[in-house]
């Protein structure tokens, strides 16, 4: 995995359960987002969850495929409490805690995205293209773990 995550877990034996509720997500995403459907053959790539604890953080990073997902099903956190610990305070770009996207912009400068992701997120879902560098943020106000499942669809 391209994280300093200690418990990522793939979930081969999941994919026929869940293989066709991604499709179909990933399908909407890209008519509305592309204006296209997805090429004929695409699969559910991987699907995997993460177990995510106090410091642990996921660097810039992109994913196989044209499509990524992510599920947050546990976040033990409020971003006010994350954006209020020492390491926020006083920052001049606070993103304690949050999901990001890092881009180029149209004039050559990387721009970021951040998603302030707390516990009003478990049970959304963040739907991608694999190709778009993105990270998570380590958090710093809880001993639970931040679980998440994610996964790439792309054609095999």
């Amino acid at each position: 995995m391209a994280g300093q995550i200690k418990n990522e877990f793939f979930l081969p034996r999941s994919h026929l359960d869940t293989e066709a509720y991604f499709l179909d997500l990933a399908q909407k995403f890209s008519r509305h987002y592309f204006g296209h459907e997805l090429a004929v053959g695409t699969r559910l790539l991987d699907l995997w969850v993460n177990f995510q604890r106090k410091h642990e953080y996921n660097p810039p990073h992109t994913h196989k495929g044209v499509v990524s997902f992510v599920i947050w099903v546990q976040v033990p956190f409020s971003i006010e409490d994350e954006m209020a610990a020492v390491n926020s305070r006083q920052t001049t770009n606070p993103c304690a805690a949050n999901f990001a996207f890092v881009y180029n912009q149209a004039n050559g400068k990387i721009a970021t995205e951040n998603i302030p992701v707390d516990r009003q997120f478990e049970g959304l879902v963040c739907v991608f293209p694999s190709d778009i560098n993105h990270m998570v943020y380590a958090f710093r106000t809880s001993d639970r773990f931040r679980i998440s499942v994610s996964g790439n669809l792309g054609v095999p």
